[in-house]
């Protein structure tokens, strides 16, 4: 229909600039396109933040983890109703359709409040138009997705993993490439620089007091803590790296990315 609002939405303004429309009807808006503004990625900024999308990945791979290789009733009947099949998902490991499925739980829901966030007569209409946006962009990332995945030597693995409480001791303090080894190397690099704090020497007395405290997880804890501690008398210098070792001890688990 040559007089119909098809709400297509572009972020190039060079593209709406030029989209002139010229159906004639009285109520046209003379473009073709509308321009993407803020208001409709009120709901994605708001609700699907880079922390909600790691989630629904980490979700997505613990599902993996605990060896539930079956998609879930749930999450396969999400991913019909959109109509995401075998077609797109065409040797698909479980963990990527779980995230898609979560994803397309988050669109079905900024479905339904967007138009609160939206100033034209028609929200409904053009909030479908986004609805159908998001869709379309949501295929075209898994196909991307499995593009590179389909090269690599097991596409069934997951890109996140959970580790064990050991696991976690060694990178953060006890492993070669720790950050607590690193941070000592630094510190003995500078060791006429840091010959009156003492530092040094308190590392090392910090180090040789945890080494053989059990459980291992809780050993690591007390050599960070306790490296904050001593950063912070040493001098205010070195309270930001103080702050930041002191988030550490309390990550139960560290997920490893496995592409990057």
């Amino acid at each position: 229909m040559l007089s119909y609002d098809y709400c297509c939405i572009t972020d190039d303004t060079q593209e709406y600039n030029d989209s002139k429309c010229l159906c004639g009807a009285e109520s046209c808006k003379s473009l073709y396109f509308s321009l993407a503004a803020d208001h409709y990625d009120a709901i994605m900024k708001s609700s699907h933040t880079t922390r909600n999308r790691f989630a629904m990945l980490a979700r997505a791979c613990e599902h993996y983890a605990v060896k539930s290789y079956v998609l879930s009733r749930r999450d396969a009947i999400g991913l019909a109703s959109v109509g995401f099949g075998e077609k797109l998902f065409s040797n698909s490991p479980v963990w990527l359709k779980c995230y898609c499925a979560q994803v397309i739980e988050f669109i079905k829901h900024e479905r339904t409040v967007l138009p609160q966030h939206l100033r034209s007569k028609d929200r409904s209409t053009e909030a479908d138009g986004v609805y159908g946006l998001r869709l379309q962009n949501l295929a075209i990332t898994v196909d991307r997705v499995l593009s590179f995945l389909y090269k690599l030597p097991d596409q069934t693995v997951p890109p996140l993993y959970p580790h064990t409480d050991e696991e976690v001791a060694q990178k953060l303090v006890f492993g070669n490439s720790s950050i607590w080894s690193k941070f000592k190397d630094f510190v003995a690099a500078r060791k006429r620089l840091l010959l009156k704090t003492g530092l040094q020497g308190t590392l090392e007395s910090i180090f040789k007091r945890c080494e053989k405290k059990r459980p291992l997880i809780e050993a690591a804890r007390d050599v960070l803590r306790s490296t904050a501690a001593a950063l912070r008398t040493a001098s205010s210098t070195y309270y930001p790296v103080a702050a930041v070792l002191e988030v550490q001890p309390f990550s139960l688990s560290i997920a490893s990315p496995r592409f990057l």
